[in-house]
């Protein structure tokens, strides 16, 4: 759904296009070591390449409750900042309900081989 907006692959650019401040300062994710150590080996070398910061907060269901629901978005962070947190630009991608804090293998088991599965499709 994402790539069907015509400026949507544009904006996913603007990691290599972008203008710094100063070229020392770290000004967002991709001036990270982390991330320029995946860049340099290859794993984010392509334009095409995405990578995803992910978000999960809980909310208490009832004022009085120790359940809450914890949703998981998944943010694309090759887009700029401001597109990158606009609710259009952000995937759902699961839901824990539960009395206590979910276990993050939970959620990121499925959602590699999912992410895996979805990379098959697009080559």
């Amino acid at each position: 759904m994402f790539f069907k907006r015509p400026s949507f692959y544009t904006s996913l650019q603007h990691c290599f296009n972008r203008k710094k401040k100063e070229p020392s300062n770290i000004e967002d994710i991709y001036d990270r070591k982390l991330y320029k150590d995946l860049v340099n080996e290859g794993i984010l070398s392509s334009r095409d390449n995405i990578s995803f910061l992910f978000n999960m907060d809980g909310v208490p269901v009832f004022k009085f409750s120790k359940v809450s629901v914890w949703p998981l978005f998944l943010v694309i962070n090759e887009l700029p900042y401001e597109k990158r947190m606009a609710k259009e630009n952000m995937t759902f991608a699961g839901l824990q309900f539960g009395d206590k804090k979910p276990a993050m293998a939970t959620f990121l088991k499925p959602l590699y081989e999912e992410l895996l599965l979805m990379g098959r499709v697009l080559q």
